[in-house]
């Protein structure tokens, strides 16, 4: 199986925010999001069980297993994707 591209991890970290957490209606970060910028995931205000969620749909999407301490540690959406991007690439090494 080969590796997804960072465009495609993208998409699907941005569809599972805006599917669970309805982000890209939100005026703050949708803009952003859709432009295809960066965007710090210190102002997202997510619950537990929204990150819960997340990280969920994200381990399903891409059938792996995510540590919810290390996807909390991510400070932005770059840096939550170059992580499941390294989780997927060790995966198939």
């Amino acid at each position: 199986m080969s590796t997804p591209t960072t465009a495609t991890i993208r998409r699907a970290v941005v569809a599972a925010f805006d599917e669970i957490a309805g982000l890209l209606s939100n005026p703050e970060v949708g803009p952003a999001l859709i432009r295809g910028d960066d965007v710090p995931l210190a102002g997202i205000e997510l619950d537990s069980l929204t990150r819960f969620e997340i990280i969920m749909r994200l381990e399903e999407e891409f059938a792996i297993e995510l540590d919810d301490d290390e996807v909390l540690a991510q400070t932005s959406v770059a840096g939550l994707v170059a992580h499941i991007g390294a989780r997927l690439a060790g995966r198939a090494a």
